[in-house]
C-alpha cells in the first residue's frame, strides 16, 4: 500500500524539466511577498542551487528568514456617521480581529487588538465583511471601494489601521403587496 501511495505522490508532481533560474527567482521573491503580507516585514529569501551525486539533477533550497512579527495595535472604523449606535455595536462586536476594548469617538469606533499578527489578508477578510454587513443593513451603493485601510506604522513592530467607510445612501422598501390567485392544477412547463 505505502510503495503505491509513495508513487502516486510521485506521478501527481510536474515531470523533470530543466533548470530556470528566472523562475526560481521570481518564486523566491513569491515567497518574500507572502511573508510580507503576513505581518513579516523584514523577510529575506534567498536561494542556493545544490548539485546531486548523479550529475544530471540539482536541489533547489529556500532560505527564507522571516525577521520579527509585526502586530496591530488599535483598528478604527472611521464614517459610520450614518448608522445608528445598535448598527455600530454590530458591526464592530462581528470583527475578524480579537478585540478587547470598544471606543467610541463620535462617527469613529476604536477597537484595541491584542495579540494580532498584522496581516494583509485578514484586512480584506475585513472589508469582505463590512461590505457584506452594510449591505445587509439597507446600504446597497456600497462596493469595494467603500471601504479604505490606512495603514499607520507606530513602532517597528507595531501598526494601527483606520478603516475609512462610505456607506452611502440607506435603501428602504416601501409597501409590498402580494396577491395569490390560487393553486394551480397542472405542474408548469
Amino acid at each position: 500500500m505505502w510503495d503505491r501511495l509513495g508513487s502516486a505522490l510521485r506521478s501527481g508532481g510536474e515531470p523533470p524539466a530543466y533548470l530556470d533560474s528566472t523562475t526560481v527567482g521570481a518564486d523566491a521573491e513569491r515567497l518574500e511577498l507572502f511573508y510580507q503580507q503576513q505581518g513579516f516585514r523584514e523577510a529575506a529569501v534567498s536561494y542556493e542551487v545544490q548539485s546531486r551525486s548523479d550529475g544530471d539533477r540539482v536541489r533547489v533550497v529556500f532560505v527564507i528568514e522571516p525577521g520579527p512579527a509585526t502586530y496591530l495595535r488599535r483598528v478604527q472604523y472611521a464614517g459610520l456617521a450614518a448608522l445608528q449606535p445598535e448598527q455600530k455595536r454590530r458591526l464592530v462586536t462581528r470583527t475578524v480581529f480579537n478585540g478587547s476594548t470598544v471606543e467610541a469617538l463620535g462617527d469613529t469606533l476604536a477597537v484595541s487588538v491584542r495579540n494580532q499578527r498584522y496581516q494583509e489578508p485578514m484586512l480584506l477578510e475585513e472589508r469582505r465583511r463590512i461590505l457584506t454587513y452594510l449591505q445587509n443593513e439597507g446600504y446597497a451603493a456600497v462596493s469595494r471601494d467603500s471601504v479604505q485601510a490606512v495603514v499607520y506604522q507606530v513602532a517597528p513592530d507595531s501598526f494601527d489601521v483606520t478603516l475609512r467607510i462610505r456607506s452611502g445612501a440607506r435603501y428602504r422598501f416601501g409597501d409590498v403587496r402580494f396577491e395569490a390567485t390560487g393553486a394551480e392544477t397542472t405542474p408548469p412547463r
